[in-house]
């Protein structure tokens, strides 16, 4: 078993430094496009407040919006 891990462990770290580069990449596009606002604080109905990512193009025309919200 150790053996195994061995060998696993240099090819786990590969791909996953593989996979954070491709983040990075593509939130550097992102950047170029569009405005970012991070951990914006939305006050619920309820008063429960939110933290929310807001990215909307770099552009002063018109655009439509996505609204997403994932469960907790």
């Amino acid at each position: 078993m150790r053996k195994l891990t061995l060998l696993l462990l240099p090819l786990l770290l590969f791909f996953s430094s593989t996979i954070l580069a491709q983040n990075a990449d593509v939130y550097e596009e992102l950047k170029k496009i569009a405005v970012m606002d991070q951990k914006v604080i939305m006050p619920m109905s309820d008063g429960v407040r939110l933290a929310t990512d807001i990215y909307r193009p770099k552009t002063d025309d018109p655009v439509p919006i996505i609204f997403s919200r994932t469960p907790l």
